[in-house]
């Protein structure tokens, strides 16, 4: 499965910052306020909440993320943003995230309505992300690289469309929108998809194709991917978990101004390794269908192998 540490200058500054807060049950709170999405909002307000947040959330959020950009940046190998514009930033976790996969950023923009979380980016990175909401409060542009990680379910559903259509207007290069891989996040980020195809934008990630998504007619069926995240001894205290690591599920859609290359086809579930063969669920232009890639088929078999839930697979060759 798919994994994205922390970097270790992040690591250092979340252990300086977390003090004595009561860490496990402000994070009770948090996970109640993440089943009311839409409320408009913001999931984290107080210093005890925004820890919490911190200890409990950002390492998933940031795997989520740099999952989601290393993708976007393999797909449109010309996209070499310099300039980022990340919406509803909290503690700037999408910014770290971002400039792992480009390090060609070095100009980064965030926007954040509450104090408390724009204090925290400025003790983890010395960023001082600028106050206001969306969409309001979105700079003027252009930005080759704007984000929204994990911001859409907490607008009212009036304000989601507006901040989708201000973001693809101050984008130069690749919109990036992430939601939690719940069926109500997928359904959130499968609006925004249709908006900005009927603006103009091209898909690059996760969509092998543009066309109306073919799990979204599928009973109990919703597009979302995973990463496995290793937790820290606040992460655990936090949810009051005895595992070393949680798989954060996400949603995601990329959409570009920059020529890129979408995936052939993309694996929707783990595949299922079977002997001398692989058995692989996958999304592509002709709809959602199970292929089995056999021992056979040498090369194609060893690369259907190596390949795990949410990766691209681009060789297009009949299972034969």
């Amino acid at each position: 499965m798919l994994t994205a540490p922390l970097p270790e200058a992040l690591q250092e500054a979340l252990a300086t910052t977390l003090g004595t807060t009561d860490l496990a049950a402000a994070s009770a709170l948090l996970s109640e306020r993440y089943r009311e999405p839409g409320t408009g909002r913001p999931v984290a307000r107080s210093r005890d909440e925004v820890l919490a947040y911190a200890a409990a959330r950002l390492p998933a959020t940031y795997a989520a993320a740099r999952a989601v950009f290393g993708e976007v940046a393999a797909r449109t190998p010309a996209l070499t943003p310099r300039t980022h514009l990340d919406l509803g930033s909290g503690p700037g976790t999408a910014l770290w995230a971002a400039r792992e996969a480009w390090p060609t950023i070095t100009d980064r923009s965030a926007l954040e309505a509450e104090p408390e979380m724009r204090r925290l980016a400025r003790e983890l990175a010395g960023f001082d992300p600028s106050g206001g909401s969306v969409p309001d409060a979105i700079p003027d542009g252009p930005f080759d690289l704007v984000s929204a990680v994990y911001l859409l379910g907490e607008l009212p559903p009036a304000g989601l469309a507006e901040t989708v259509r201000r973001a693809w207007a101050v984008c130069a290069g690749a919109l990036v929108l992430v939601e939690p891989g719940t069926p109500a996040g997928s359904a959130r980020i499968l609006a925004a998809r249709e908006l900005l195809l009927g603006l103009g934008g091209t898909i690059v990630a996760p969509c092998p194709h543009g066309r109306a998504c073919p799990l979204a007619s599928l009973p109990g069926e919703w597009c979302h991917f995973a990463v496995r995240v290793a937790r820290s001894q606040a992460h655990r205290t936090a949810k009051r978990a005895q595992l070393g690591h949680e798989d954060e599920k996400f949603a995601y859609v990329a959409v570009v101004r920059t020529p890129g290359t979408p995936a052939v086809a993309r694996v929707l579930r783990h595949p299922q390794l079977r002997p001398g063969h692989v058995v692989l669920e996958l999304c592509a232009a002709d709809g959602v269908h199970t292929e089995t890639v056999s021992k056979r088929q040498g090369e194609r078999y060893r690369r259907a192998r190596s390949l795990d839930w949410g990766s691209a697979f681009d060789d297009s060759a009949p299972a034969g």
